[in-house]
């Protein structure tokens, strides 16, 4: 199947997303290959700049500081243009009786942030998302954990990792969360999609693109349900009602 994007969308899908690291703090500075990591999206909404990735991400740094019995043993760094580490000031949005409480987590961010690290805040105002009915396929977009490259250079080194893009078959009509699902005629040399959690997953056709989602699961390629190579991903829909809802759950910290 032939998949029409954009051309904005090719130039700017990974200027939404970072790589997320959790590092031991005072130990290393900077991450290595070894450090886990997963995918920070960047939108601006309301006026308000906001980081979101998954409940499991923030809970693994929580977890390892629990562990460690230090409560700055360990901390989420971005290490791109410039390095920053990322405070745990994330909110896990609550669910109700109708929708549980989704793998989402979110925090406000300073509205340079985004820029000072070499990205940009997604405008989510500027573009709706259609309907699910109507969205024939997606772009899951992020970092794969297991495709960091640590090179030295000189007394130092060089962590190196791919912006992925996943485009595959939109399976869902309605709902708070969405399947993507496409059997490939070959096993790409990405074989492992981890890492993508918490990043976005646009909707784009020939002349536009937008957010529809956040990534909050993904299959190996190879050995799918299918029995062969396959991309399968799990997003939580992310339109302009849901991104409210979460939103007005997050402690204001920038003045507008």
């Amino acid at each position: 199947m032939v998949y029409a994007v954009s051309d904005d969308f090719s130039a700017n899908a990974c200027k939404h997303c970072a790589p997320m690291f959790i590092i031991q703090q005072h130990v290393n500075m900077a991450p290595t290959a070894n450090d886990p990591s997963a995918t920070l999206t960047f939108i601006r909404f309301r006026g308000r700049t906001f980081g979101v990735t998954c409940k499991h991400v923030v809970e693994s740094l929580r977890n390892d500081i629990k562990v460690s019995g230090n409560q700055f043993s360990h901390t989420f760094f971005i290490a791109l243009k410039k390095h920053h580490m990322v405070q745990d000031r994330f909110v896990i949005p609550a669910g109700d009786w109708i929708t549980p409480e989704p793998d989402i987590a979110i925090r406000e961010l300073h509205p340079d942030f985004p820029e000072h690290v070499g990205k940009s805040a997604l405008d989510i105002e500027a573009c709706v998302v259609p309907p699910l009915s109507e969205i024939a396929f997606a772009i899951a977009v992020g970092f794969p954990d297991r495709m960091k490259e640590q090179i030295q250079e000189g007394l130092g080194y060089r962590l190196s990792m791919p912006c992925v893009h996943a485009v595959a078959d939109n399976r869902s009509d309605q709902g708070h969360s969405f399947t993507l699902f496409s059997e490939l005629e070959s096993t790409p040399a990405i074989r492992d999609l981890s890492g993508l959690s918490g990043g976005p997953i646009y909707w784009s056709n020939g002349s536009n693109y937008g957010l529809l989602g956040i990534t909050y699961e993904s299959s190996p390629l190879e050995g799918a349900l299918a029995g062969s190579a396959a991309i399968h991903i799990k997003g939580h829909l992310a339109d302009i009602a849901t991104i409210e809802g979460w939103a007005s759950q997050v402690p204001k910290l920038y003045a507008l």
